[in-house]
């Protein structure tokens, strides 16, 4: 009886392992997405506004590891110019939102579904003329 004893207490320890690692990947992949999110506007504050924004998403995804099928960014601007498309005039605000998509696992038989999200703005640095 003792065996069984052991045995499911070293299986109960396993799972539990087994979770808490994932979590802590659940924890490294937020703090990823919020290195991604704060570089991104970082980026467009710098350039004025989004519309070069997707190859640099692009090169932090591939920095990090992310999958950017599962990457969805939204922009935000109080400022954009009409007629100048993605561009934002010195002194407004963008604001950079990311969602991924991924899964929490405890074992190979559940997985749970998970979007992570993280939000940064900035301050856009460039003049436009009109």
């Amino acid at each position: 009886m003792a065996y069984v004893g052991t045995f499911v207490s070293a299986f109960a320890i396993m799972i539990f392992a087994a979770f808490a690692i994932n979590v802590f990947s659940f924890f490294r992949l937020h703090r990823d997405l919020e290195y991604l999110t704060e570089q991104a506007v970082e980026y467009a504050a710098a350039d004025g506004g989004t519309y070069s924004l997707d190859a640099r998403i692009n090169e932090l995804c591939d920095e990090l590891g992310l999958s950017a099928g599962s990457l969805e960014v939204s922009f935000e601007g109080s400022g954009f110019i009409a007629g100048l498309d993605g561009k934002v005039q010195y002194g407004d605000v963008i604001k950079i939102s990311v969602s991924y998509a991924t899964e929490l696992r405890a074992t190979g038989l559940l997985s749970v579904p998970v979007t992570v999200n993280c939000s940064a703005s900035g301050l856009s640095e460039k003049y436009w003329k009109r």
